[in-house]
């Protein structure tokens, strides 16, 4: 396969190869005469598609082309999410028919997956996982290439291997001030626990918000919240205050908005009395001196 051209009509031959297994609901409209547009496929099937053509449909053409892709550099400057949007709004045009068959055009579309794909690539290779999504991308390239300076923690300061060691405990009676407590097998740890302002943190009403809701997840199996970017924000910056790589609060794969924190969170009434989160009855009292 040389000719740009040509890409569409691989799209169709690996896609109707694919059909029977993970386009079940596309192969019976198509079978009754029904079309199905890009524009109306559901999230999983617009979903599995991307993953077909990044990596089947993408690798092969380039594989039978006797030039590659050149990618611009402007083109280099967008982020994952910018360019995922601007295919899936070309793929989604009334006119995309028309639009894919240019050479031009269809050069366009291959050098932004390209791109996407490079990127992938390279966040499995660090990672060594998949990312979550196009987003987890972009913060993983926008992460610094050296470790900052480590913030100054007061004098309770401890350190965490792991988010399930982490405890957050809130309290109704004070909007200024929270407190981190270390977890040992999901035990409380009273001599590695300090408070810390939410504003220290870059947190502001809206993130209070947020945790509250989010203790919620120890009873529903994950809590729902529509601002991404206040998930982002607490996710980044406790990464960063207690320099772990892992996600600490990760997406629900197929349920948008759903999320589920990878530490623990618990909350306290005006009276000081325990009664919601994840830590939630009187095993959790001191460890014992012993360990």
């Amino acid at each position: 396969m040389k000719d740009p051209k040509d890409f569409p009509q691989l799209v169709t031959k690996i896609m109707s190869e694919r059909m029977p297994q993970f386009f079940p609901r596309l192969r019976d409209a198509l079978s009754q005469g029904i079309e199905v547009k890009a524009s109306e496929l559901l999230p999983e099937e617009r979903e599995k598609f991307e993953e077909i053509l990044l990596n089947e449909v993408i690798p092969k053409y380039f594989e039978n082309m006797e030039h590659l892709t050149n990618p611009p550099d402007w083109m280099k400057i967008l982020s994952q999410v910018e360019l995922k949007n601007r295919i899936d709004e070309l793929m989604k045009s009334p006119d995309a028919n028309e639009h894919f068959s240019s050479v031009r055009h269809i050069n366009q579309v291959l050098n932004g997956v390209r791109v996407l794909q490079e990127r992938y690539e390279y966040f499995i290779f660090v990672k060594g996982r998949q990312p979550q999504d196009y987003q987890e991308i972009d913060e993983f390239l926008q992460r610094p290439k050296t470790s900052k300076p480590k913030k100054e923690y007061n004098e309770a300061d401890f350190q965490i291997d792991k988010w399930g060691e982490l405890l957050i405990e809130l309290y109704d009676d004070d909007n200024e001030w929270f407190r981190f407590t270390k977890l040992y097998d999901k035990k409380l740890s009273h001599g590695e626990s300090f408070k810390w302002r939410y504003s220290d943190m870059g947190w502001g009403g809206v993130v209070r918000t947020f945790l509250e809701i989010a203790q919620t997840s120890n009873r529903e199996g994950s809590f729902v919240f529509h601002k991404r970017h206040i998930k982002s924000r607490v996710d980044k910056s406790l990464r960063a205050f207690f320099r772990l790589d892992e996600q600490s609060i990760i997406s629900l794969k197929g349920r948008p908005n759903h999320y589920y924190p990878m530490f623990k969170i618990c909350r306290y009434d005006k009276n000081g009395n325990l009664y919601g989160g994840h830590i939630f009855s009187n095993e959790f009292k001191e460890l014992p001196e012993s360990l």
